[in-house]
């Protein structure tokens, strides 16, 4: 039967009200009630229950150097337009580039005990590896070439001081290390460190290294740390040296692994393949304050914690042009014996992936790893924004918002959960979503929504190719919806299906509207041995159905149908009307305490055409 043909079955009508705990209200009743609150709420809000006033949701505040993003939903970075070149930086509220550091300030610096200058019989790979302990070199301006292969090994305590990063610039072969430190203290200040394999190695436990207005440029690593060694870099930039990551190697900003610790403040980090990587158990990476930026499109990641790594960003930007940006955890596809604990904090940061639209995710979460996003905006141009895959991964946005750019695409969907994952939203938005606003898929795998918004997904360009559904359930995967708010998507805002089971408490379903080509309209589809209990709800002004049952069941209790084309849909499946919701079957529909105002048909049965979401979901 068509939708037209079951939206005309007037005849199969089946009234509601046989219970003195029911009261409901058909269009046209003269026992009208008032209809319930429409009001219009803008960007950074949701509705209430009753439609009546507007709340806030996403993220409420902007750090210091950020601005309101134009579309009113999150932040964006104040920052520079284009890559910064040589030695100035980015800087967090400034859209100019700025010196790393000043090249008049007083030199040599109070307590210098060894000045080196170009053309000095002694070199400076002499002056600093046969210094004393505590000493301090200066290095006036110029440029110092060496060769040495395993890095200018430091005694405990030297300080290095440059007489400013412009005009101090120490050269390596393409083929060598810069500083190596094996124990006690090494400062860096006021250099470039340039063409050298890896720039600064800290590989023994008791090794701390602190970095302070440094340029790496050309470097095919700025920062390596391992065995437990720490390092600290301050007001510095990591650049490729123009080579956009054409070269062979990987060209990377920091690497903390061994159980080694970094520390990054105040640091640009501009087109490199890899800016921050975390791995193995105890290894850290904090960042803080700082821009990765990269127009270096390739496959590597941006952001890697993995192997127990952990890993934490604040008060940051990063942005990429790239397939992919973060990764947490190693998947057990390639290591099956292991659960890999890796985890990602991101703190009031903006995530952007800003390049051309790729058939790929811009976040992953996978084996058994965890990502918690707070008060930050995640924007992209990818397939998917985030995928979180297999057990025991998370992943938990508090007070944020994640949306695609307004680039039109075929699909760009916000949020799935596969093979046992868990997603996790409080007080968070996901807004217009081209497809599938958030999916979660298969058994073991969880979906919590708490006062959070799902938004404005929209039909593809490429029309039947890409479905709009809001939040869908699938698979045996479960969902628990409380007090948040479904609105303003197309064809249908919550789908539940193939034996998935749905809690949904204060839950708002709300104008749903039929996509360009009058396909849906739709509240709630229930599917195939799909469970909704639902109490306390709000269903209104959807352009068709409230809700469909097909071959499936559950329970709706003190909930309100307003100003919907229909009320209930009901197919191959049977209606109660009495009881408590226990013992009943899989494909039992129990109503109690509901009221229907101006809804048309309050509950017909037939059959009508649905779509079920497409393979956009399946596993990467």
């Amino acid at each position: 039967m068509s939708r037209l043909g079951a939206l005309s079955l007037t005849c199969a009508l089946v009234a509601v009200g046989c219970t003195t705990e029911t009261r409901t209200f058909v269009s046209g009743s003269s026992e009208a009630l008032p209809p319930p609150g429409d009001v219009t709420c803008g960007p950074g809000s949701m509705s209430s229950l009753d439609g009546s006033s507007c709340r806030p949701v996403g993220t409420t505040e902007i750090p210091e150097g950020f601005e309101a993003a134009p579309e009113g939903w999150g932040f964006r970075a104040i920052r520079p337009s284009k890559a910064c070149a040589g030695a100035t930086r980015a800087t967090l509220g400034d859209t100019s580039c700025v010196p790393i550091d000043d090249c008049d300030a007083p030199f040599p610096p109070p307590g210098a005990t060894k000045v080196v200058r170009p053309g000095d019989v002694e070199s400076l790979e002499e002056a600093i590896q046969y210094a004393a302990e505590n000493s301090v070199i200066a290095i006036d301006r110029g440029t110092y070439a060496y060769a040495a292969t395993k890095g200018m090994i430091t005694r405990p305590g030297v300080r290095v001081v440059g007489r400013c990063a412009k005009d101090t610039i120490i050269k390596g072969t393409g083929s060598n290390a810069a500083f190596g430190l094996p124990r006690g203290k090494l400062t860096l200040e006021g250099l470039t460190l340039r063409d050298f394999t890896i720039a600064v190695v800290a590989s023994g436990p008791t090794a701390d290294v602190e970095i302070e207005h440094v340029l790496f440029e050309g470097n095919g690593l700025a920062v390596d740390t391992s065995a437990r060694a720490h390092a600290s870099i301050f007001q510095s930039a990591v650049d490729p040296g123009g080579r956009l990551a054409v070269s062979r190697d990987p060209i990377r900003g920091v690497v903390a692994k061994g159980g080694s610790k970094i520390d990054v403040a105040e640091g640009d980090f501009r087109d490199l393949d890899r800016a921050f990587t975390s791995m193995e158990t105890g290894s850290e990476v904090t960042v803080k304050r700082s821009i990765a930026a990269s127009r270096a499109i390739t496959d590597s990641i941006m952001v890697l914690s993995g192997i127990n790594g952990a890993m934490t960003i604040e008060e940051s930007a990063v942005v990429t042009e790239r397939c992919a940006l973060l990764n947490v955890g190693q998947s057990r596809r390639y290591n099956k014996n292991t659960t890999d604990d890796a985890s990602l904090v991101i703190r009031r940061s903006e995530i952007n992936h800003a390049g051309p639209y790729v058939e790929a995710s811009m976040m992953g979460v996978l084996g058994g790893a965890r990502l918690e996003i707070e008060g930050s905006t995640l924007r992209h141009t990818a397939a998917q924004g985030m995928t979180v895959f297999e057990e025991r991964s998370s992943a938990t946005l508090r007070s944020s918002v994640i949306a695609p750019h307004a680039t039109a695409r075929k699909g760009m969907h916000a949020i799935t959960a596969l093979l046992g994952a868990r997603v996790t939203l409080e007080g968070s938005a996901v807004v217009a979503p081209q497809g599938i606003g958030i999916a979660a898929v298969e058994p073991g795998t969880i979906l919590s929504l708490d006062q959070s918004l799902v938004a404005g997904t929209l039909v593809g360009p490429s029309g039947g190719a890409t479905r709009a559904f809001a939040v869908v359930v699938m698979k045996d995967a479960i969902a628990k919806l409380h007090d948040s708010v479904l609105a303003d998507n197309e064809q249908q805002g919550l789908v539940v299906a193939h034996a998935a089971t749905v809690d949904a408490e204060r839950l708002v379903v709300e104008r749903t509207r039929m996509s360009r080509d009058g396909a849906l309209g739709d509240g709630i589809l229930l599917i195939d041995e799909g469970r909704l209990v639902m109490t306390g709800s709000s269903m209104r002004r959807n352009d068709s159905h409230a809700l469909i049952v097909m071959r499936a069941g559950g329970f709706i209790e003190s909930s309100r149908f307003d100003l919907n084309g229909a009320g209930i849909n009901v197919w191959e499946s049977q209606l109660r009307r009495e009881g408590n919701g226990e013992n009943l079957g899989a494909r039992e529909l129990l109503l109690l305490g509901n009221t229907f105002h101006a809804t048309g048909a309050e509950v017909t049965e037939g059959e009508i055409d649905v779509v079920l979401p497409a393979a956009a979901i399946e596993p990467p």
